[in-house]
């Protein structure tokens, strides 16, 4: 498959030069409400927040590549005239791709976005290192892998690494971007937020309950957000090959 616009150097829409972390993700009071009705996570929301912020730093006319996407969620967060292409590894997949061994020539893809999904591989310094072997010099990787996140088999679930092991993995990138996506706060309510789809078999009535006790410490985040790097539910890394 021809993913890249030309065999040369990538290009983009922004440039990162002296691009500054926007800083904590904020939460509106919209939120508040959505999570009363059993909505998305906690850090489902941030980390759609985190998307939608720096997914524009990988927008140009080279292609998009979506590492591990079970839908195509986060499509509609890129231009509508944005090439981006949605991969994932099961047999219902548009586009199956096995992340360990990719079917992308050296050096021919513009950018990749894995949200996610990296935990899923047993395998993943070899899907790291594939994503290397297939970016384009200065090609750019956004990538949100959980830490302090609950078990999520799909099918099964492997890893977890701290920041400083992340970016020991990511070694030979330039950083543009590294954030602690999460506080305490957070993960409080996330681990109160059970959700049927995730195997919670709690009546519909101890779930509104957890809810009810757990919003307290949404607003909290949404009164006075903070990320914090020993509470973070998941780590975002926007980085470009050198």
């Amino acid at each position: 498959m021809q993913v890249g616009v030309d065999v040369g150097q990538t290009k983009f829409l922004y440039d990162c030069d002296g691009m500054r972390t926007p800083g904590a993700i904020k939460l509106g009071w919209r939120y508040l409400v959505e999570f009363l009705r059993d909505g998305r996570t906690p850090i489902r929301a941030i980390s759609d927040e985190a998307v939608r912020q720096y997914l524009p730093f990988l927008c140009g006319p080279g292609a998009i590549i979506e590492l591990g996407a079970p839908s195509d969620y986060y499509r509609c967060f890129a231009p509508v005239e944005q090439n981006y292409q949605i991969t994932d590894y099961s047999d219902r997949a548009a586009f199956k791709v096995d992340m360990t061994d990719m079917p992308f020539e050296d050096e021919t893809v513009d950018a990749f976005v894995s949200v996610f999904s990296l935990e899923h591989v047993q395998n993943y310094q070899r899907a790291l290192a594939e994503v290397k072997r297939t970016l384009k010099k200065r090609g750019r990787f956004l990538l949100i892998m959980p830490f302090l996140y609950y078990y999520h088999a799909a099918p099964d679930d492997y890893v977890r690494l701290t920041r400083s092991a992340l970016l020991a993995e990511l070694k030979g990138y330039r950083f543009l971007a590294v954030e602690s996506l999460g506080s305490r706060a957070l993960f409080v309510a996330e681990m109160y937020h059970e959700k049927a789809e995730m195997g919670h078999t709690s009546s519909w009535l101890r779930r509104a309950v957890l809810r009810c006790m757990a919003s307290m410490f949404v607003a909290s985040y949404i009164w006075r957000a903070a990320n914090e790097e020993i509470y973070a539910s998941a780590i975002l890394v926007l980085c470009e090959k050198a």
